[in-house]
């Protein structure tokens, strides 16, 4: 657009004519009123004057023009001229014409970055045809408005895509035609901790991103798309440059999903007598919840298991005892399943181990009995009908694995007969030698 600016000369100032010997003036009968002319010797014209405002507004990337008018006495004609321009601006003397589309530099002080404007100081020469070699300057201050340009990011690569626990670099310049070297200050919002900006030493206007994105950044919330949960980050990068001015841009970074099995940890093989014991902890890499787990043990004896759930961490304390003599001196297997998300719904993404056990054969000791209150080889009497109660504890000479059991033999006696809690009664209700 170009913007005209005519400025019309006005003279203020009028040249009068002074004449002398005569008593009166002859050109005039009346005060005010002139009643002839009378041709004189000399033109009579206005004086040297430039017509021109001390100051010129340009915006850079626009057309601005401004007319110079000048005043020489006539019959002369003004002769304008112009120096010092800067780069780009043309002046025709003919028309007095100043016409100057100023580049996107010409408004940049290199002085003062953060101002938005520029300077030049030019200079206005006046002669006039009859009197070339007389000349009439005048100083005038060309005003360059400076145009900031939008500011544009360069990535290195052009799909900005990350995976969960991998780490991602990337190069970023900024690429600005005012500034093209910069320096800039360079800041990003809207990544998760960690995200680490490096300035190149070589190229003050590129950085260096380097982020390793958390296994919990995408879930099994987040979208499933083409196979796998996604998500976005939607970042925020703040430009400043070096006058100052602050340029916020988006950028999107489109996050994959890295689906992890569970992190299983039992022993691989365990050696027991008749006891079998050890623990187990699982671990969802996911960080989304404590994984779900089953214990598969043996048929033969009694598998307890007690949970103790964490966060995204199960931990399981597993027993085998009652075991049968039978199982001794053979190897057996606990099947360990531990399931995270594989899906939205479900904790269908299953880790499976297995824990063999070997039991070692080992001969069972009988139980000792405490003969103290009633001595071997010592015989008691009861007539029918009385009660005798007698402490005979039994102690357990293998492990608790092999509990006592007690049975009254023979099996005609059990009526009156009875072992319980480490006493025997005895309730005789017929005579006779038992």
């Amino acid at each position: 657009m170009n913007l005209k600016r005519n400025l019309v000369g006005i003279s203020t100032l009028l040249a009068l004519a002074v004449f002398t010997g005569c008593e009166t003036d002859p050109f005039k009968t009346a005060p005010g009123n002139l009643t002839s002319t009378k041709p004189v010797d000399r033109p009579v014209g206005k004086p040297w004057g430039i017509d021109v405002p001390d100051q010129m507004e340009f915006t850079e990337g626009r057309t601005d023009e401004y007319v110079i008018q000048a005043d020489v006495p006539a019959p002369a004609k003004a002769l304008i001229a112009m120096s010092d321009l800067p780069p780009g601006a043309r002046f025709n003397g003919s028309t007095g014409k100043l016409v100057w589309t100023p580049d996107f530099s010409a408004g940049n002080d290199s002085r003062d970055p953060s101002s938005d404007l520029k300077t030049y100081r030019s200079r206005i020469l006046l002669s006039s045809t009859l009197e070339p070699q007389s000349v009439v300057e005048k100083s005038v201050l060309l005003v360059v408005h400076n145009v900031s340009r939008p500011v544009d990011l360069e990535w290195q690569q052009g799909m900005l895509q990350i995976r969960e626990g991998a780490e991602f670099k990337t190069r970023v310049r900024i690429k600005s035609a005012d500034f093209p070297q910069g320096p800039f200050g360079f800041f990003i919002s809207g990544l998760p901790s960690g995200l680490e900006i490096s300035a190149d030493p070589a190229d003050p206007a590129t950085f260096q991103l380097r982020v390793t994105p958390p296994m919990d950044t995408i879930t099994h919330q987040d979208d499933f798309i083409s196979g796998g949960f996604q998500g976005i980050w939607n970042a925020k990068i703040l430009v400043v440059d070096p006058s100052g001015k602050r340029t916020e841009l988006p950028v999107d970074f489109r996050v994959f999903d890295s689906r992890q099995n569970a992190l299983v940890s039992a022993p691989a093989m365990v050696q027991a007598v008749a006891d079998a014991r050890f623990q187990l902890t699982a671990e969802d890499p996911n960080r989304e919840k404590a994984p779900l787990i089953t214990v598969e043990g043996p048929s033969m004896g009694t598998v307890t298991v007690d949970e103790d759930d964490d966060g995204f961490i199960s931990r399981r304390a597993i027993r085998w005892h009652n075991i049968p003599e039978a199982a001794l001196g053979k190897a057996h297997q606990f099947k360990i399943k531990a399931c995270v998300y594989g899906s939205r719904l479900a904790q269908d993404r299953c880790m499976t181990h297995v824990t063999e056990v070997r039991l070692e054969a080992q001969l069972l000791k009988e139980p000792a009995f405490d003969r103290a209150q009633w001595p071997v080889g010592e015989l008691r009497y009861l007539r029918a009908g009385e009660q005798l109660r007698v402490k005979l504890p039994a102690a357990n000479q293998n492990s608790d694995n092999y509990p006592l059991n007690f049975a009254i033999e023979p099996a005609s006696m059990r009526s009156e007969v009875e072992y319980k809690l480490g006493e025997i009664l005895l309730k005789p209700t017929q005579p006779g030698f038992k």
